[in-house]
Order: C-alpha cells, then sequence, then structure tokens
C-alpha cells in the first residue's frame, strides 16, 4: 500500500466534510419520549384481543392501581403494653386491665432484676 492508503491524516476538505456530517447528526432530533400508555398497549399487544383496546386500557389500568396499593406499607409497629395485653387476654379478666397491667409490669420488672448477676467476689 502507498503512503496515501495508509495515512491516518485527513485533508483539510475531508475534515471539513467530517465536521458537517456529525455537526448534522448533532442537530437531528431524535424522540426519546415514551407515550403515557405504553405499558397497556404493550400488554395489550401480547394479549388475545379478547376485547377492545380501550376496554383493555381501562382494567389494565385498574389492575396496575391495585397493585399499587397493595404494596403500600402496613403498620407493623407493636405496643408498648402489648406483652400485658397478651398476659390479660390469657386471664379470667376478674380484674380491669389496668390494675392487671400495672401488677404484670412490676412482676416482669422483679423478674428482670431477679436474673441480673450478683457480685460475689470477695474484696481484698
Amino acid at each position: 500500500l502507498d503512503h496515501e492508503a495508509r495515512s491516518a491524516t485527513v485533508s483539510k476538505d475531508q475534515l471539513l466534510s467530517q465536521t458537517e456530517e456529525i455537526a448534522a447528526i448533532e442537530e437531528e432530533e431524535i424522540d426519546i419520549s415514551i407515550p403515557y400508555d405504553a405499558p397497556a398497549q404493550l400488554a395489550y399487544d401480547s394479549s388475545d384481543k379478547s376485547m377492545d383496546y380501550e376496554a383493555f386500557k381501562a382494567k389494565y389500568e385498574a389492575d396496575a392501581v391495585e397493585l399499587v396499593k397493595s404494596k403500600q406499607p402496613i403498620d407493623i409497629s407493636i405496643p408498648y403494653d402489648a406483652a400485658a395485653k397478651l398476659a390479660y387476654e390469657a386471664t379470667d379478666k376478674s380484674v380491669a386491665y389496668d390494675t392487671f397491667k400495672d401488677v404484670y409490669e412490676a412482676e416482669a420488672v422483679a423478674l428482670v432484676k431477679s436474673k441480673q448477676p450478683i457480685d460475689i467476689s470477695i474484696p481484698y
């Protein structure tokens, strides 16, 4: 191959031509927006088309809303006095809950304190 065929340099005319081509590509607008109902349209296209598109779209959107609602967070917090309430439910309820709760919590605290290690070291 001769030098011209192997050369990586470009002439002034080639450079201007390439620059104009790049500018034309950059100026060309490309629409990349997605239609609002694209998911419904895609689902309809892959369905058996047993109903018309408008009815399918309404059902698809209603199902989507229900799915989102089902994913909403639920409150799984545990009330502070849950243990006392469970213990009270297991009793004969001969005492008012507030009285039971006070006694239950006092007994629970006493039980925890009784489990604390006792220092049996001998001071020298």
